[in-house]
C-alpha cells in the first residue's frame, strides 16, 4: 500500500467529522469556558421541530445546568425560587412613588409619626400605581426615601417604620417618623421619587 493510500481512510474520517460539525452547528471558532462563554454557531430550534412549532421550549420537567445560564428576558408565569432553600414568589414589582400626606398635613413635628400615601403621578396629580396589585395576606413591600431628601436638623432624618400595600390596589401606605430634630414640611425634593419593592409569595 501506497503511502498516499495510507492516508485516505484517515483523511475522510476527518473531513466526515467535520462535516459532522457544521450540520450540528457546532463552531469551530475561538470559545471561553466559564461565565461569559462564546456560543456561536445556528440556534438549537433550527434542529428541532417540535421547538419551532410551538414557538418556544416548554417542559414539565425541570432544567438544569452545571454552568451558567443567560436569558435575554424571562417571565416566571408560576413561581421563582433562588437556591435550593429560597422562598417561591409569584410575583415582584417596583418602581418610584410620590408622597402625599393623608389628611393634607404637609409639616409634622420633630420626633413625632404621620401616616402618608405613596402614590403615582407628580405635582398636585395623584394616580395609582399601575403595577401595584392590592393587598393580600402575606405581600410584602419596602419603600425607601431618595437621597434628595432633606435633613433639617443634626439627629437624623426620616424614617420609615412600617409600609405596607393598601387593600385598594396601585396605593402604599407608609408610617414615617421625623428624626431631623425639627418641625419638617414636605417639599418637591422630599416628596418624590421614592423607591419601592413589592414581592408576594
Amino acid at each position: 500500500m501506497s503511502t498516499k493510500d495510507k492516508w485516505i481512510l484517515p483523511l475522510a474520517i476527518l473531513v466526515g467529522l467535520v462535516l459532522q460539525g457544521f450540520v450540528l452547528g457546532w463552531s469551530l471558532g475561538p470559545s471561553t469556558d466559564g461565565v461569559g462563554a462564546v456560543v456561536t454557531g445556528p440556534n438549537i430550534e433550527n434542529y428541532i421541530p417540535a421547538i419551532q412549532q410551538n414557538r418556544g421550549y416548554k417542559s414539565a420537567l425541570p432544567i438544569e445546568t452545571t454552568g451558567a445560564a443567560e436569558f435575554a428576558s424571562t417571565t416566571v408565569e408560576t413561581g421563582l425560587s433562588i437556591g435550593n432553600l429560597g422562598t417561591q414568589l409569584s410575583r415582584v414589582n417596583a418602581g418610584t412613588c410620590t408622597i402625599r400626606t393623608t389628611n393634607g398635613q404637609l409639616t409634622f413635628t420633630a420626633s413625632t409619626t404621620q401616616q402618608v400615601s405613596c402614590q403615582g403621578g407628580s405635582g398636585t396629580q395623584s394616580t395609582a400605581l399601575t403595577l401595584l396589585p392590592a393587598y393580600a395576606a402575606g405581600d410584602a413591600v419596602f419603600v425607601q426615601p431618595p437621597t434628595t431628601t432633606p435633613i433639617t436638623g443634626l439627629s437624623g432624618g426620616l424614617d420609615v417604620l412600617g409600609a405596607r400595600a393598601s387593600n385598594t390596589a396601585g396605593y402604599i401606605t407608609l408610617t414615617i417618623f421625623n428624626g431631623t430634630g425639627a418641625s419638617f414640611t414636605w417639599g418637591a425634593d422630599a416628596s418624590s421619587s421614592w423607591s419601592w419593592l413589592f414581592m408576594r409569595p
